[in-house]
């Protein structure tokens, strides 16, 4: 009995390290999906939006705007350069009665800091009823 206790406590406790150091890790660790591009949309006197992407010291050159859906993610139109104007129409994606707030996120294009092409970088998805 004494032998078993001891081959239990020299399994267990590297165990537990695993376990622990795992979802340790898994805690601390930046999502998956975070590109380092933000968007950001305001609405302008005209009632049209502004759509902002940036991707911190790197230049964005074009992006996609995207409706994200539980089914699929929907194209809402594509831009060049890192800034456009766009009426609500374009970022009104949810029209169920059930659910009307709109999701949208960016996919964005362009030349990395050190002059490598990027392309699909995704950003943070804005959650707002346009």
């Amino acid at each position: 009995m004494a032998i078993n206790r001891s081959l239990l406590r020299r399994i267990s406790v590297p165990a537990l390290a695993l376990v622990f150091g795992t979802a340790l890790v898994t805690a601390v660790a930046p999502p998956a999906f975070a590109d380092n591009c933000t968007l950001t949309i305001t609405k302008n006197s005209s009632g049209n939006y502004q759509v902002f992407v940036s991707c911190g010291r790197d230049t964005p050159q074009g992006f996609s705007l995207w409706g994200q859906d539980e089914v699929f993610d929907e194209l809402r139109g594509q831009y060049t350069g890192q800034v456009t104007t766009v009426t609500r129409d374009v970022l009104n994606e949810d029209d169920s009665i059930f659910n009307r707030e709109d999701d949208i996120y960016a996919k964005v294009g362009g030349v990395d800091f050190f002059g490598q092409q990027f392309n699909g970088r995704m950003t943070n998805v804005i959650h707002r009823e346009f």
